[in-house]
């Protein structure tokens, strides 16, 4: 049984096998592209349930496939991955749900990916905080009843 479908994209072919290889392991669909404007291609043909891009590519970089991937779909999450701990300041601008720094653990996307999912199926609206680590870190505040 497929949970959700993800478009995975990143010009480290080594990385994007890896990833795949784990997501696919735990029930999760992949389709894997290396570069940004073969990204918004495949969007545009099978809507995906997430996208997770590298910020730096060639080409197309991460920001602007998440800008073009936004134009198609508001709703879709995106993680960022970057190898880079200078992060553009603007980047929470283009809907970037999360963002992982590489060297990250595979378990902790793959629970920000499944996290993600489920938020889009809960009402409740997390608050995002920068946590000056790895990746972002949410707080979930509940509704009062």
């Amino acid at each position: 049984m497929v949970l959700f479908r993800i478009l995975l994209v990143d010009d480290d072919k080594n990385i994007l096998r890896m990833l795949q290889v784990f997501f696919e392991a735990a029930g999760i669909s992949v389709f894997c592209v290396y570069r940004g404007k073969d990204a918004v291609k495949a969007f545009k043909e099978s809507p995906f349930d997430m996208v997770i891009t590298d910020l730096n590519m060639p080409e197309m970089d991460g920001l602007e496939t998440a800008k073009n991937i936004r134009l198609l779909n508001h709703e879709v999450p995106i993680i960022m991955m970057t190898g880079s701990s200078d992060l553009p300041k603007n980047m929470m601008d283009y809907g970037i749900s999360q963002i992982f720094v590489k060297p990250f653990s595979f378990k902790g996307m793959l629970s920000a990916a499944i996290y993600e999912m489920e938020k889009r199926k809960n009402k409740n609206t997390p608050r995002r905080e920068w946590d000056g680590g790895h990746h972002t870190r949410f707080v979930l505040h509940q509704a009062a009843q």
